[in-house]
This record gives C-alpha cells, sequence and structure tokens, in this order.
C-alpha cells in the first residue's frame, strides 16, 4: 500500500504525456526546397508544360510545341519560335502572362519566359511570286487556249487565278 501511494504521488507530481507526445512521427516533412532551375529541368518538364498549358490555353498550347528551347540566362527562359507568322504573334504575345506560372507550377521555379519570333516572310511582296504569278497566268492561258472545254469551265465557274 505504501509504494500505491507513492506511485499517486508521483502521477500527481509527473504530467501525464500524450500519446503523440510520446510516439515518433510516422514521417518527417523534408525540408521544402525548390529545385534548381536548369535547362536541363525545363527540357526534361516541357510535355508536361505543355498539357498543363493545353487545359488553359490550347492555342498558345499549339505554338508553344513547335517552340525551341534556346537557353536559360538566370531565370529567363529563350524560347525560338520558327516560321511565326503575324496571326501566330499576334495571338501568343497578349498570353505570354500566363506561360510564366505555368512554368513555375510544373518546375518549382520562377521563370520568366522571352520569346523570339523568326517571321515567316511575306512572299506577295517579293520579286519572284511576281514573276511566278506571271508565269502561272501564262500557263493558265496555254491551257485555256488549249482545251476548249477547261477555258469554258472556267468561265462558268468563275474562278480567279490565285
Amino acid at each position: 500500500e505504501d509504494i500505491l501511494q507513492k506511485i499517486d504521488l508521483l502521477k500527481k507530481k509527473a504530467p501525464l504525456k500524450t500519446v503523440n507526445e510520446i510516439a515518433a512521427p510516422a514521417y518527417e516533412a523534408s525540408p521544402s526546397h525548390s529545385p534548381e532551375l536548369s535547362i536541363e529541368l525545363i527540357k526534361n518538364k516541357w510535355p508536361d508544360i505543355i498539357e498543363k498549358m493545353s487545359s488553359h490555353k490550347i492555342f498558345v498550347a499549339n505554338i508553344l510545341e513547335k517552340a525551341e528551347i534556346n537557353g536559360l540566362n538566370g531565370n529567363h527562359l529563350n524560347l525560338i519560335i520558327r516560321q511565326a507568322n503575324d496571326f501566330n504573334v499576334n495571338q501568343i504575345k497578349p498570353h505570354l502572362k500566363y506561360i510564366n506560372p505555368v512554368i513555375e507550377q510544373i518546375t518549382g521555379c520562377s521563370v520568366k519566359v522571352d520569346v523570339e519570333f523568326q517571321r515567316v516572310e511575306d512572299s506577295t511582296n517579293t520579286g519572284t511570286t511576281t514573276q511566278s504569278k506571271k508565269e502561272k497566268k501564262e500557263k493558265l492561258d496555254k491551257i485555256r487556249k488549249d482545251d476548249p472545254l477547261i477555258d469554258r469551265m472556267i468561265d462558268e465557274l468563275d474562278l480567279d487565278l490565285l
């Protein structure tokens, strides 16, 4: 009985620990750190970036699929879009702001995308196109002259040379 009284006295003096305080945690959270931004990281995650982008802005994702990753300077990702026409440029420029957060979400790194457009030359201003139109007209005139049925069809359908 003396022992039981001593145990009771010890219980009153010592605070009881809960199970959470006694048991070891099931897992320990690793210290959060963002991955190091590298060109390899971007290239490895590029398909995921395009897939995520397609759920937001599918036309931007389509254009990015054709983009080449040209380099990384600090946190500036340089992309080249070759054979871009005015439509592509006008469509993607206002939406560049959506690309950065998607890349950051996928890679865990803050990135600023710089896009270089290598435009397709407008062929209507070149001398070779004018010459080829003349050649086309000459060929068409010859075909019309040689085959009256084609000549009649062109007239009936009111077709023009492009």
